[in-house]
């Protein structure tokens, strides 16, 4: 479980400019790539947040009936990074990803997400500790 990169005016240009997603798109079980921004991330920052095909995203903050909402990643948008509103879930080698996105949308829709989240106004956030508990 890996939380992405903060947003911040400093990587709003650069050199190494990238497709990220965020949490506007990732939906249960869906990436949508109709409004994808980018910024830069520097090669090394590549290697910590560039997505994999069969990677899990997870919105980390949203109402609490979707907080966690999860998609894969299946290269929709290529050499894409990942904001830090989304935490991403890399499954090990004899995990497969499609079984672990059912056990997250189970989580999700049960409530365990929104039991675990922490609260502000009313937005839901997992935060990377509690969730890492989960997976």
């Amino acid at each position: 479980m890996t939380l992405g990169r903060q947003r911040s005016p400093k990587h709003e240009r650069g050199k190494h400019m990238r497709p990220y997603l965020r949490v506007a798109n990732v939906y249960e079980d869906r990436i949508d790539t109709s409004d994808v921004l980018r910024m830069n991330f520097e090669p090394e920052e590549v290697a910590i947040y560039e997505l994999r095909d069969g990677d899990i995203l997870l919105n980390e903050g949203q109402s609490p009936e979707l907080v966690g909402r999860p998609a894969i990643y299946r290269g929709e948008v290529p050499g894409a990074c990942f904001q830090n509103t989304l935490i991403r879930f890399r499954a090990y080698e004899h995990v497969d990803p499609n079984y672990a996105l059912l056990v997250f949308r189970h989580y999700m829709h049960s409530g365990v997400f929104k039991s675990i989240a922490r609260w502000s106004t009313n937005i839901a956030h997992l935060g990377s500790g509690p969730i890492k508990l989960l997976a």
